[in-house]
């Protein structure tokens, strides 16, 4: 039986055996979360077509409208 110290600290002969295996893959998914996040922006920035307003436009006009409605509902004398 191998000692539950070497396991936590990393002195295994499975994970020393990897060791250069795990560095030769160092920031590979940097780039691919770069792209993804690259794309979501572009989505909720760039305008729709047919629609002439972009998603974080919409989202925001949705909460000034929801605000005023608010505003007008606290603001009516019972």
């Amino acid at each position: 039986m191998t000692d539950r110290r070497d396991h936590r600290n990393g002195h295994s002969c499975f994970f020393t055996n990897f060791t250069p295996f795990r560095s030769r893959q160092s920031g590979a998914s940097t780039a691919e979360y770069l792209v993804a996040m690259i794309v979501v922006v572009a989505m909720l920035f760039l305008p729709i077509p047919g629609e002439n307003a972009s998603v974080m436009e919409m989202m925001v006009q949705g909460f000034k409208d929801s605000h005023h409605h608010y505003v007008w509902g606290m603001s009516y004398p019972l």
